[in-house]
């Protein structure tokens, strides 16, 4: 799976008071590599990560620690996503 960097809208600047938009890139999946653990999963290009495990998540960094706490507990995890139209996906990954 290739992480495709985009920057956030909500990127928080140091003049910026609010303390609810998340600081970093937003999970957009890139390219999806032939047999990787996204492929298997059914992950496509385009969509945008939105929960790892029930968990919301806004950034990359999010999604890097959600992941590394439940590969930890777990062989799979449910990773949620938007999809085309806003389609609402859910993926099972294995860990």
């Amino acid at each position: 799976m290739t992480l495709q960097k985009r920057p956030s809208a909500n990127r928080t600047t140091a003049n910026d008071s609010s303390s609810s938009r998340p600081s970093g890139l937003r999970p957009i999946l890139g390219e999806v590599e032939a047999g990787s653990a996204a492929a298997r999963a059914g992950m496509q290009a385009g969509e945008v990560l939105t929960a790892v495990a029930e968990e919301p998540v806004q950034t990359w960094q999010d999604v890097r620690w959600a992941l590394l706490q439940q590969s930890l507990e777990t062989a799979s995890v449910d990773i949620h996503a938007l999809g085309a139209g806003n389609a609402s996906l859910v993926h099972r990954l294995e860990l």
